[in-house]
């Protein structure tokens, strides 16, 4: 190997291995906050409306949960799961991914 090598490899893979630690690709700009914001809030799951899978999408909820919160509907807030026998940090932890919306009849009714 050529005198020299590690001064000009080092720098190289270290500049490497920070981008692939960090999940970013090289020149990759961050994302906007706003953006990111944006997007969490059009995932929301509603827990009036929602099938058993996208309830069980929230973490900590099994099958067995996703169907007692379907079989208490419809729900006016999200503190209302205690209902189903949710537990409260349960539902202090899927607070932010969830929505309570009309359910199907009353939307139609409107």
């Amino acid at each position: 190997m050529p005198k020299g090598w590690c001064s000009r490899t080092v720098p190289v893979l270290a500049g490497v291995l920070l981008t692939v630690a960090s999940g970013s690709s090289p020149g990759a700009t961050p994302a906007p906050a706003q953006a990111t914001q944006d997007a969490a809030e059009v995932t929301k799951v509603n827990l009036n409306t929602a099938t058993q899978k996208e309830l069980e999408t929230l973490r900590g909820i099994g099958p067995a949960t996703a169907r007692r919160i379907m079989r208490n509907r419809p729900y006016a807030a999200t503190a209302e799961l205690s209902r189903a026998e949710v537990a409260g940090p349960i539902i202090e932890l899927i607070g932010p991914r969830v929505t309570v919306g009309p359910t199907p009849a009353q939307s139609i009714g409107r």
